[in-house]
């Protein structure tokens, strides 16, 4: 799983409005990718290398990249 440097920004920001810091980064990723650990298994049987989250998944629940 890649992250560009944007999601990254996002993430972090969003921690911050929580004012929880490491813990609430933590938490965010967690909901973030939670979705996607269970699908995992699956992708990759189905040539899926890398998943890639942008800044749109992380700021308005879209669909992150998959590349084969």
């Amino acid at each position: 799983m890649d992250f560009s440097d944007t999601a990254l920004l996002a993430l972090a920001q969003q921690a911050h409005e929580q004012k929880t810091g490491a813990r609430g980064l933590k938490s965010v990723m967690e909901q973030l990718l939670m979705p996607y650990m269970f699908e995992l298994p699956s992708l990759k049987s189905s040539g899926v290398k890398k998943i890639v989250i942008e800044e749109d998944t992380v700021k308005y629940n879209h669909d992150p990249k998959y590349e084969t």
